[in-house]
């Protein structure tokens, strides 16, 4: 083997060659040999490429990072960017519209940012919109670059991709083909669409079936499309199935990450063109070639006349002196000659699929959805529409739908609320100084279209649909850069008038025949249960990976296996190795057979009514805590995160009755109890489904898949045990002490509970182990849970005030009768309160699902069971099937009235589970509920306020996760840069963010404020 040796004198280094160094020193490497003939080996062959790695790293990291303090430099206020992504988080996880309004509260209108390396500033304030996107505009002409994307055929010579002289030139060819004039040609070309659509939908609103609108408005918008732009008829209303249909869904089909990368890394989208097409495929293939047949086919045939977009394009293309008569009025002449190539022209007929398509599709969807569910606005909709009808014959013309200023108003409500890109960008061209922030050549201006239109200074209570917003006198008094759906300058959306034209049109056509109403279907989250149910029944098989799972939403089917045939269901599903993992295996809900039982009736009598009494005194201690801590900022109309506040309160609540030690969440959220409950309450979604799907894997990697969070709170039970012990005087009435005396028997405990607790002849003997998991147990299932569901019904509260007016007089009755002291009594007493915490748990169940495990075959219903099969209990869908609870999106307290409750089945109602397995802590956890709601209200009302906002939420229970939306949104799929984020809810309620609300104080005319500083 050659070896390279480096031999030094004394006061010199000199290289020598030789076939070895040394005795057995004969590997690939670098030796140093002095002349002494000692050898010294720096590293070896492995090691010197590890070395060039480190260093090739290390450069790229300077690279990436060496920029990040451009902004801080400047003073412009920003999160800290991270390598690589900078400040632009995963849109798969985070919403482009959530981080634009999250830094623009925390930041104000105007900061920085980074999109991987490359510096953006975000400008959301009105004067500096003004400024950059008309008055500058020379500054800031073009869109960003994503990579080679400009030198594709077709995406290139896209309006919306080109810049400099060629985009002035197209853009200016092509501003006259969207006038008054040329609009005015179109009208009778997306009427014939509507009718067909209309005629289309007849038969199904004639009996009262249910129509899905999304997809009735995505096949009719590409009907006006192939009519408009290629000149064609596609019938795609009737043939949702042909190949323009399928081809457009293709197009439109979404990949967050790859677009992620595409915005993070534009450089590397260059390398995209040495990938096989399969692998990146052009989606817009298909519409290329039908725009190029349909060219050739009006190339030749001059005689050809229909008033497309096409047609007009071709007109521009060849210079028609007819054509530009008609349009000298409207068309600002500038001197360019109009010259469009064939790829030009092609390219903008793709474009119009592209940008006309699902845009517009969503706008008319969310229309819809805002008009069913605000029965007034629509029938004033309606009277405009049958009069402006009435006026014009029933022929709606260019001029009769212009007329109409309510549904004008409408409209512009819609695409403030749902703006079709949540963001848009301009790019520096030069450096230029912006109110002493320098932007230097080649940077974006970021502009967050979205979170401009919720921000509560411009628009008061956001997310409240009011069109009002857009009446002339009030348009007047508002800056109109605080309204950008179609962008803004010279570089706005070109088609802007079109769609416009199209949404009105459509639903003005609409609205002659039908009005728009929700039905059981409209839907306010993917709910699998909820589908499967309403597409299959009551009972129906399914799989969870690959194991059978019957699941049952039938009333009387779950008494029988829930409760009459127990003993064949006893135990919930096994989740491979958890009932090995330390402690895991002691809490209640993961034991199984004998054990089980045992633990359970040891328990029971800790949660009969004489216990609870005790615990009153406890819960009360917390909420005045909290009560005094709200106290100054209410006092002053500060908005407080009341999500927060309920979940720390809950932990204070539980320290006290479950650890018997006094944690001060409240006033002190940075407690090491707060911060260990945190982490304790978030699983990692991905790794709860892999557990879910493939259990077995618990068996040979249970740490790594289920990490132990409890160490902390499996330590100060130790320690708290320890000290109980050890002094036998100690009297404290709470949950560890209860289990403690049933470890060790005593007389007098035994015969205060003798009445209500059942004998079962079981000797009740709790090992430390045991005690210690239930305490910990008290953490996993009593934290979250409650204070969601806390969080939940103040909200219900805030918007509905007529219920909480009913509250707050019977909360008032009681409080005076008890003379200002809650007692267990007077908690019970309060009949409506249990009727709204009923309906808050009805429609928020604590879980969505639960199962049981069947333990020997059985036959239910001529369906055999083997031994070992899971049954599933859909409880979020039972809860919200319309058989059982009608119109089961409104919050109603009356289901729960006694005569209600005695017409319904008790089994379709199951926020606790049902039977001997139930929840064993329900009636505490209905304790808590109503004693912090009955204590805040007799100080406090809930009100919205401006920083309300209905936003995702994330129903979370110990053994799944599911997002469900306290606002109905239409069922339809979003591209990255549309409305909302449908595909990902992070991993906290609310997402991080909870509602806020307002409180008005009852004792005086001083107005508090209670919420989140969303």
């Amino acid at each position: 083997m050659f070896v390279l040796c480096i031999s030094f004198p004394a006061d010199s280094l000199q290289k020598e060659e030789s076939s070895r160094c040394d005795q057995g020193q004969n590997k690939p490497g670098i030796l140093i040999k002095n002349q002494n003939g000692y050898i010294f080996y720096l590293f070896n062959f492995y090691q010197y490429w590890l070395l060039v790695i480190i260093g090739l790293v290390s450069v790229w990291y300077i690279y990436a990072t060496w920029n990040f303090d451009y902004w801080k430099k400047q003073g412009v206020p920003g999160e800290k960017p991270r390598f690589l992504i900078g400040t632009f988080k995963p849109i798969w996880k985070y919403s482009i519209q959530d981080q634009d309004i999250d830094a623009m509260k925390k930041f104000g209108h105007v900061h920085g940012g980074f999109m991987g390396s490359f510096p953006i500033l975000y400008i959301s304030d009105p004067d500096l919109l003004r400024q950059t996107l008309v008055k500058d505009f020379h500054i800031f002409p073009d869109r960003r670059s994503i990579g080679d994307m400009e030198k594709d055929k077709v995406i290139g010579n896209m309006l919306s991709v080109m810049t400099g002289e060629k985009w002035k030139m197209v853009r200016n060819t092509l501003t006259p083909t969207y006038t008054s004039g040329k609009l005015k040609q179109m009208v009778y070309l997306i009427e014939e669409c509507v009718q067909n659509t209309i005629e289309s939908v007849k038969d199904k609103a004639g009996i009262g079936e249910p129509i899905e609108l999304t997809r009735v408005f995505a096949v009719l918008t590409l009907d006006v499309i192939a009519s408009c732009a290629f000149g064609m008829k596609t019938d795609c209303v009737k043939h949702q199935e042909s190949e323009f249909v399928l081809q457009a869904q293709k197009a439109f089909r979404g990949y967050p990450k790859l677009t992620y990368l595409m915005l993070t890394f534009p450089k590397l989208m260059s390398i995209f063109k040495f990938f096989p097409k399969s692998i990146i495929p052009n989606p817009f293939k298909y519409f290329e070639k039908i725009a190029d047949q349909t060219i050739d086919m009006r190339l030749k045939n001059k005689d050809f006349n229909r008033r497309d977009f096409l047609q007009i394009m071709l007109e521009a293309q060849i210079p028609s002196d007819e054509n530009n008569k008609t349009e000298e009025n409207e068309s600002q002449q500038t001197g360019t000659k109009k010259t469009l190539t064939r790829e030009i022209v092609i390219a903008q007929t793709v474009l119009f699929i592209l940008a006309g398509h699902e845009t517009t599709a969503n706008t008319l969807s969310f229309l819809a959805y805002e008009l069913a569910t605000n029965q007034d606005i629509q029938e004033k909709l309606i009277k405009e529409v049958d009069d402006v009808m009435a006026d014009c014959k029933g022929k709606l013309t260019y001029e009769a739908v212009s007329s109409m200023q309510f549904l004008d108003m409408a409209v512009s409500e819609t695409l403030r609320k749902y703006p079709p890109a949540v963001r848009t960008d301009r790019m520096c061209v030069e450096d230029y100084k912006l109110n002493d922030i320098t932007i230097k050549k080649g940077m974006i201006l970021g502009i967050p279209i979205y979170a401009i239109h919720h921000n509560p200074e411009f628009y008061p209570d956001p997310q409240t649909f009011d069109p009002e917003r857009f009446s002339a006198e009030n348009k007047a008094k508002r800056n109109s850069f605080t309204y950008l759906p179609f962008g803004a300058g010279p570089r706005n959306c070109i088609a802007m008038r079109f769609a416009l034209l199209e949404v009105k049109l459509v639903m003005a056509l609409m609205l002659c025949n039908y009005r728009f109403q929700t039905s059981p279907e409209t839907q306010s989250m993917q709910n699998q249960d909820m589908d499967a149910m309403k597409k299959f029944g009551h009972l129906h098989g399914g799989f969870m990976g690959s194991f059978p799972i019957l699941y049952i939403s039938d009333p009387d089917l779950l008494r029988q296996t829930l409760v009459k045939d127990f003993h064949v269901f006893p135990n919930r599903r096994s989740f491979g190795g958890m009932e090995k993992v330390k402690f895991l295996g002691d809490m209640l809900t993961v034991m199984t057979g004998e054990k089980w039982k045992m633990v359970r009736n040891t328990l029971t009598p800790t949660y009969t009514s004489g216990k609870l009494k005790l615990m009153v005194y406890l819960i009360e201690e917390c909420v005045q805590n909290l009560l005094e801590s709200l106290k100054d900022k209410a006092g002053v109309g500060e908005p407080i995160e009341l999500t927060k506040t309920f979940a720390v309160l809950t932990l204070d609540v539980i320290a006290s009755c479950g650890f018997g030690m006094k944690s001060d969440g409240i006033k002190n959220q940075q407690s090491e109890f707060v911060i260990q409950a945190q982490k304790a309450a978030g699983p990692n979604p991905k790794i709860v489904y892999l557990i879910f799907t493939l259990p077995i894997l618990l068996r040979f990697f249970p740490k790594s898949l289920l990490p132990n969070p409890f160490n902390y709170f499996e330590k100060i039970a130790d320690q708290t045990i320890d000290m109980r012990l050890k002094n036998k005087d100690f009297i404290r009435r709470d949950f560890l002490q209860i289990m403690l005396e049933a470890e060790i028997p005593s007389d007098e405990n035994n015969k205060t509970e003798e009445n209500e607790n059942q004998q079962t002849g079981t000797k009740k003997t709790l090992t430390r182990e045991i005690v210690i998991a239930q305490t910990v147990l008290f953490i996993l299932a009593g934290h979250e849970t409650t204070a969601n569901t806390l969080s939940f019904l103040a909200y219900e509260l805030a918007t509905n005030q007529v219920i909480q007016e009913k509250l707050i007089k019977e909360v008032d009755d009681v409080m005076a009768d008890c003379k200002g002291k809650l007692t267990y009594e007077a908690v019970s007493s309060m009949q409506f309160l249990d009727m709204v915490v009923s309906e808050t748990l009805r429609k928020y169940p604590p879980a969505v699902r639960t199962d049981r495990v069947c333990v020997e075959d059985y036959n239910l219903n001529g369906i055999t069971l083997k031994k070992g099969i899971m049954i599933g209990i859909p409880i979020y869908a039972i809860h919200h099937n319309p058989e059982f609870y009608s119109n089961p999106q409104t919050f109603d307290p009356e289901r729960f009235s006694a005569e209600n409750k005695a017409k319904r089945n008790p089994f379709t109602y199951l926020p606790f589970g049902a039977g001997p397995r139930n929840c064993i802590a329900m009636r505490f956890a209905l304790l808590e509920v109503k004693l912090v709601i009955a204590l805040m209200l007799s100080n406090y009302r809930f009100q919205t306020c401006p920083e309300t906002q209905v936003r995702k939420i994330c129903f979370r229970f110990i053994t799944l996760e599911k997002v469900m939306y306290l606002e109905q949104l239409p069922n339809f799929s979003f591209p990255y840069c549309s409305a909302l984020d449908r595909d990902y809810c992070g991993h906290s309620l609310f997402n991080g963010k909870g509602p806020s609300f307002k409180m008005e104080s009852l004792g005086n005319d001083q107005d508090q404020a209670f919420g989140p500083d969303n």
